[in-house]
């Protein structure tokens, strides 16, 4: 008793025994016979029964004891254990802090904590006892929405902009919440894990594609469509789980632009393409997508992808639905369904500002030209993809322009300058990259001239800019077409598609006062520098139109309209290896083709021009040739153009693929049906043209105007149902 009792009062700070004596107590049996108990001997283990109890063969407490020295250390292998998994614990949440985007320049390091975090300390803090409660009358009372980091030391703080000072300070966080709601409405459908790993938008975790489909889709992007807008490295063809790992919005907008060129086949042969039957659902998906850079964009939105998908939504817009009334049947009940095309001036030019918006925040321009002016083997991967991403920005900037008069607003000029560095490098993709760099000094020829013109707006050049523009525009013609001439499909291809357009839009711009309704007819240019202008325009218009047919291959680099000899005799007739390939090309490739066959059009009703093409001015009144109100005649040059661009969009209308040739297709037939009044050799050549018809056509494709998308039909708002 005296020994428990010293015990019992000994302070916890004094250390343990060294070793409990078995021959100073008894085990339980024994104590409860009150005998006396006869252990083995003073140095007798741990877990071994006393002699008394061995005798009797009964059980001994003296079995279960065990040695103090390994208990404790037992206990202290366990607590290692814990701290090991806790250290292990910490490095993982370190890892995944550092996996988070990058503060823009000027703001601090200093960032909000992770949710689960701050939910985890909230709960801790908060207890069992319940939430505490601020003091009465507190200034510093806190809203439930108020998620942002106080920050105890200002001075860890640098000043900066405004709203990045503020958001070092914890404001101005990017709406976490709202990602927070969203990704807990996701959880219903699929699990956590995975929303958290490819994002909300991702095709696959929606249920719309599959992992093969969507490799497939974006197989068929880089085989067929990226030829026309070479803007990414083809290297990522083979990569679509990192795409949809790593790059969610990008693995989307590829998986949207293939799909609308979808081949049935496993086999992916050379065959028309048709719908993908998701290929709505997608749309939706990435007009959520592409809504929340315009919408709802944090910091966390600027980075190269965003500017990419934004360039690949404005040349391959989504499509959208609408309600028609058929012509030829009146009833309200019956109304045909089918996809329109978003593509318009305005939504390509609001479009693609706002992917200058984000590569000016990136300093883009300066950042991807920098690389080039250094020595050659000091260059990247990195470097030629962000230059190609450059390059693209400014040549769609640079095509709206010259289709729709809206001012140019990137210069092109530092971007020349290493152009040709960038096409000649050892890494650079042939001929994609070559390609480019010819087309970006093509635009910084266009966009030094309007600039010396001061007519950025109105594409209007006068006579000293406009001579020194074709000048350029042929000696750089003749620089490029021995480099790639010989590239395969090279005359549907960039830059020299590019050429034939840049020559018809700033020539024929000049033009306007001549064919225009408030002029008399047959009024003819008389100043020089005009009918050079309406010559280039001319022979572009015809270049455009005749690359699609069988004889475009070898014969269009030397088509001149206002030499006979050089027009092809045999029929034209349009090549469908060149239209299949043709077909995957942007959007506003299509308004180029029509404007080329209202230009042609509209010189022969105005009386610029006869049936063969030829200046009325430089031909003799005796000529045999039609001219206007006369129809031209069945083998006349510009009947025999009409009709090649009328199969040109017939063929590629057969599907419901095209949405926008479809809708340009009406203005190609009312071409041809109000200038060729009857077809055959039953048509009468004193047939007269329409020319109200023709002037009221020609108004309508100059006015400034345009549709806007059915705001209920095209964005799906309540459910997502499909737009098809």
């Amino acid at each position: 008793m005296e020994q428990n009792t010293s015990r019992s009062n000994s302070y916890p700070d004094e250390p343990p025994p060294a070793k409990s004596r078995r021959i100073a107590r008894a085990c339980l049996q024994c104590r409860g016979r009150k005998q006396r108990c006869l252990p083995l001997g003073e140095n007798a283990g741990f877990g071994v029964a006393c002699r008394r109890c061995k005798r009797h063969g009964v059980a001994c407490s003296f079995e279960a004891d065990q040695d103090p020295i390994v208990a404790a250390g037992a206990d202290a292998s366990l607590l290692g254990s814990i701290e090991d998994r806790l250290k292990d614990h910490e490095r993982r949440l370190a890892k995944l802090e550092t996996k988070r985007p990058r503060p823009l320049h000027g703001d601090s390091q200093i960032r909000s904590p992770s949710p689960l975090l701050s939910t985890a300390l909230s709960q801790e803090e908060l207890g069992s006892s319940g939430p505490r409660e601020a003091p009465a009358g507190s200034p510093f009372d806190r809203s439930p929405w108020d998620d942002r980091q106080q920050v105890s030391n200002i001075d860890a703080v640098d000043l900066g902009p405004p709203i990045s000072t503020l958001r070092s300070l914890g404001a101005m966080h990017g709406y976490q919440r709202a990602f927070e709601l969203e990704n807990s409405a996701l959880n219903t459908t699929r699990s956590y894990e995975q929303a958290a790993q490819y994002g909300p938008y991702d095709p696959i975790s929606n249920g719309i594609l599959t992992m093969n489909e969507a490799s497939r889709a974006i197989y068929v992007f880089f085989h067929h469509c990226h030829p026309m807008a070479p803007v990414l490295s083809e290297s990522l063809q083979s990569q679509a789980g990192a795409l949809r790992a790593e790059r969610p919005m990008l693995f989307l907008t590829l998986c949207s632009i293939g799909t609308r060129f979808w081949h049935t086949n496993d086999t992916i042969t050379h065959n028309w393409p048709a719908w993908h039957p998701k290929c709505s659902e997608l749309a939706v998906l990435l007009d959520k997508a592409v809504s929340q850079l315009l919408l709802r964009p944090t910091p966390h939105d600027v980075h190269l992808d965003s500017v990419v998908v934004l360039l690949l939504y404005a040349q391959w817009m989504p499509y959208g639905k609408q309600a028609f009334q058929d012509s030829d049947n009146r009833s309200q009940a019956t109304r045909l369904k089918r996809p329109l095309s978003r593509y318009n001036d305005i939504s390509a030019w609001a479009v693609l500002g706002l992917a200058a918006r984000y590569a000016a925040i990136l300093d883009l321009g300066r950042g991807a030209i920098a690389p080039f002016r250094r020595p050659q083997p000091t260059i990247t991967h990195d470097d030629m993809s962000k230059l190609r991403i450059w390059f693209n920005l400014l040549t769609c900037d640079w095509n709206l322009m010259l289709s729709s008069s809206l001012p140019s607003t990137l210069d092109p000029t530092e971007g020349a300058t290493i152009a040709r560095t960038f096409g000649a490098h050892p890494i650079a993709q042939q001929p994609n990259d070559l390609r480019y760099a010819a087309l970006v000094e093509l635009v910084s020829i266009s966009h030094s001239v309007l600039e010396t013109n001061k007519e950025f707006t109105a594409r209007r050049l006068n006579a000293v800019g406009l001579r020194k523009f074709n000048i350029a525009c042929d000696d750089w013609e003749r620089h490029w077409k021995p480099i790639l001439r010989s590239t395969h499909f090279q005359h549907v291809h960039l830059p020299f598609t590019s050429l034939r357009w840049c020559r018809l839009a700033l020539n024929s711009a000049v033009l306007g006062p001549y064919l225009s309704s408030i002029t008399q007819d047959s009024i003819q240019p008389s100043h020089l520098w005009v009918l050079e202008a309406l010559e280039t325009s001319l022979t572009a218009a015809i270049q455009i139109i005749f690359c699609v047919s069988t004889l475009g291959h070898d014969q269009v680099w030397s088509l001149d309209a206002q030499n006979t000899s050089t027009v092809p005799i045999e029929p034209f007739v349009v090549d469908k290896v060149t239209l299949e390939r043709l077909s995957y090309a942007v959007d506003s490739t299509w308004v180029s083709y029509t404007f080329a066959v209202t230009f042609l059009a509209f010189c022969y009703v105005k009386g610029a021009v006869n049936d063969e093409l030829r200046l009325r001015c430089l031909t003799s009144a005796s000529s045999t040739h039609n001219v206007a109100p006369q129809s031209p005649r069945t083998s006349s040059l510009l009947a025999r153009l009409l009709r090649l661009a009328l199969d040109l969009f017939d063929t590629m209308c057969q599907g419901s693929t095209f949405p926008l040739a479809q809708e340009l297709q009406g203005v190609v037939k009312d071409c041809v049906l109000l200038l060729l009044t009857e077809d055959g050799d039953n048509r009468n050549n004193g047939d007269q043209v329409d020319t109200t018809g023709v002037q009221s056509l020609f108004d309508q494709m100059m006015d400034p105007g345009f549709e806007w998308p059915v705001f209920t039909e095209d964005w799906d708002i309540e459910g997502g149902t499909p737009l098809i």
